[in-house]
């Protein structure tokens, strides 16, 4: 029997695709978390802010090769940046996964959908600039639909062939081709499409696998036992993906509340002058505490400074991989020394402690002349 007349007697009451439906309502899930528990708020309601997005689980090139969170390669792959993007990949992988499910079966295609996820991750944090944020199942998405036009040579020349290769091709083709734009000077516009040649390339890749692997007149692939593996592979760095975005979801929602780069003051006189303002629009970025400190000093207002400099060492105490090692030195010295000046001296030293080490060469001047320091 030709794999034609095998695709000719599928029975016309269809499995239903469970995995692909899943996944589906996967993503859903993971889209309404977005709304209804955001790192930051967002202007638009149904679009989450880049924060958010970041808490979730989505990739860059710092995140993953500077952070070592290599785990957002695949949690990535969940996220969404609004309503029309998850409805895009909802439908996409409706066809694509659905297709997939009858012919080579659940296990082999959550293998794809993994390896496809993973491999778009890796193109788009190394085409894209390392601070772009790349979210969506798009490239586990083209990891199907490649894979699907590598499988559609299971099949004898004829109806099933040309069916697949159609459904393949139609969907590569305008996903990929604009991507080859900015070749010519022709902007891409904000689809990643790094991520979806990265996922076409690795679905027919194990596409490939996939056919030299099918033996015969086997219903599906065989070594269903490597699959097996991809998928718990896949599973056990989703899952601890999100125990690692679960605890330190606070620290990204709280860097959504820090004063954005564009509004920081670029000299010592801009930021006493906007400090008031910083302060009161972004209360937990102790950034804004720190000039409001040095403005009281210039005021002499010393014990209203000691309030502003003890707040902002409160928040960079509580956040210390957010800012850099300098920045906390600098602000326990400078609050250590308006203590001294207070008389405090006892609770000066103590608060100078983690500036002694190696704090910037300014302050640590500063509390070594004032025995705050050995």
């Amino acid at each position: 029997m030709t794999q034609d007349a095998a695709f000719d007697e599928v029975p016309a009451a269809l499995p239903r695709p469970v995995l692909t439906l899943a996944l589906i309502g996967l993503i859903g899930l993971v889209f309404l978390a977005e709304l209804a528990l955001p790192a930051t708020r967002a202007t638009d309601t149904l679009e989450p802010s880049v924060a958010t997005l970041i808490a979730y689980g989505g990739t860059s090139g710092q995140l993953v090769l500077a952070q070592g969170e290599w785990f957002r390669l695949l949690t990535a792959a969940l996220v969404h940046a609004g309503p029309a993007h998850l409805a895009l990949n909802s439908l996409a992988l409706l066809v694509a996964g659905g297709s997939l499910e009858l012919l080579v079966g659940r296990l082999w295609l959550a293998a794809l959908f993994i390896v496809g996820a993973a491999g778009g991750s890796l193109a788009s944090i190394h085409w894209n600039p390392a601070n772009i944020v790349g979210v969506g199942a798009s490239g586990a998405i083209m990891a199907l639909f490649g894979a699907l036009g590598l499988l559609a040579f299971r099949f004898d020349p004829g109806p099933a062939r040309r069916a697949f290769l159609t459904n393949a091709l139609g969907a590569l083709i305008p996903s990929l081709l604009p991507g080859l734009l900015p070749l010519v000077g022709v902007s891409g516009g904000q689809i990643d499409y790094a991520s979806h040649a990265g996922g076409a390339l690795a679905g027919a890749a194990l596409g490939g696998v996939m056919l030299l692997l099918w033996r015969g007149g086997a219903a599906h692939p065989g070594a269903k036992g490597l699959a097996a593996l991809v998928v718990l592979a896949g599973l056990g760095v989703a899952g601890y993906g999100a125990l690692r975005l679960a605890q330190g979801f606070d620290a990204v929602a709280y860097e959504g509340r820090l004063i954005p780069e564009s509004e920081l003051p670029k000299t010592d006189a801009a930021a006493r002058a906007a400090a008031a303002d910083l302060a009161a629009r972004f209360p937990d970025d102790p950034r804004g505490h720190y000039y409001l400190a040095l403005r009281k000093v210039d005021d002499r207002r010393p014990a209203e400074a000691e309030a502003s400099a003890r707040h902002a060492v409160a928040l960079v105490d509580r956040y210390p991989e957010t800012f850099l090692p300098g920045f906390r030195a600098r602000l326990h010295g400078v609050h250590a020394l308006i203590l001294n000046d207070l008389g405090r001296t006892a609770e000066a030293k103590s608060v100078a402690a983690p500036a002694c080490p190696g704090g910037p060469s300014d302050v640590l001047t500063a509390l070594r002349r004032s025995r705050l320091c050995p």
